[in-house]
């Protein structure tokens, strides 16, 4: 097996760690490190009214909403994923300290055209 082809599993921790010092965020499947892309202006807009009409709609209940800085894990059965979400809002949140939460009740996720046709 030549060097392109070799598998190079990272842990979650390791994955943690490095996000924590990371210039550029990267999302987390099965082991596999995938850099995540620049975005628009445009998807910025959506998402940032997204956000913001939920913190408005959920303001002094217990539901919060969080941005696309808050990381979502997704246990599976023997393998963990993370995924930055473009929003998400949380009932159930995981502590302060944490980087990430694991129960949303909703997830937002704003499409490109690019991605949308996938």
């Amino acid at each position: 097996m030549g060097p392109a082809e070799e598998t190079n599993f990272v842990s979650v921790d390791d994955y943690l760690s490095a996000e924590e010092m990371a210039v550029t965020r990267s999302e987390y499947i099965d082991g596999w490190v995938r850099a995540m892309s620049g975005s628009t202006i445009r998807h910025n807009t959506v998402t940032l009214n997204c956000t913001s009409s939920l913190l408005t709609k959920l303001r002094g209940k217990p539901c919060q909403p969080h941005n696309s800085d808050t990381k979502l894990r997704i246990r599976r059965h023997t393998n963990s994923r993370f995924y930055y979400p473009d929003a998400q809002v949380v009932c159930d949140s995981n502590p302060a300290t944490s980087v990430f939460q694991d129960n949303p009740v909703l997830i937002i996720e704003v499409l490109s055209p690019t991605t949308r046709a996938l």
